[in-house]
């Protein structure tokens, strides 16, 4: 297991992936009251990357301005046994900085310049977000994106973002949501 709290992580670069935070094979990842804020991977996981977990846990937790080359800019995770759990926690402006259109889930612009993916899963039984806020006002491209169909709860969620990324990337099975469009 990983326990994290409270911690802020900052300023820190992978050559690889998990710019602040790589983990693997862990039975639990759990993170609370903690900031990750301003670090980059080259390639995956801006802020954190993880695999091969049984269960993640983020509570009171920020992800902000973290980089990351191909996806996942604040969190990426591939393989999740049982299920995610992200409570009262944000995601400002984590960014992309090269378009990769083939796993964006909408039609992208030749326009746009970079594609925000503040949280990426590619397996996971269930994923439960509950107060979250996500703010993509800075930075242009979509918000959360799922590889396989976990079962989702979604409730207070609250999205700062262009319309076209609410209609196009975000399930039909929202409670609470709130939006703030510009």
């Amino acid at each position: 297991s990983f326990i994290l709290t409270p911690t802020v992580l900052k300023h820190f670069t992978s050559g690889k992936s998990g710019g602040a935070v790589w983990i693997s094979h862990a039975k639990t990842v759990y993170v609370k009251s903690s900031v990750v804020l301003w670090n980059k991977a080259i390639m995956f996981g801006g802020g954190m990357y993880l695999d091969f977990i049984d269960n993640i846990v983020l509570v009171n937790t920020s992800f902000k301005k973290n980089i990351a080359l191909y996806d996942g800019a604040g969190i990426y995770v591939i393989t999740v046994f049982k299920g995610i759990q992200i409570i009262s926690s944000n995601f400002t402006n984590n960014i992309l900085t090269q378009e990769n259109s083939s796993t964006l889930l909408y039609e992208s612009t030749k326009n746009e310049i970079q594609q925000t993916v503040n949280f990426i899963c590619f397996k996971s039984k269930w994923v439960i977000l509950d107060n979250v806020h996500i703010d993509n006002s800075e930075s242009p491209g979509i918000l959360i994106k799922f590889e396989s169909k976990p079962n989702i709860y979604f409730k207070n969620l609250s999205l700062t973002c262009p319309v076209q990324r609410i209609l196009t990337t975000v399930p039909n099975y929202i409670l609470n949501t709130t939006y703030q469009l510009y």
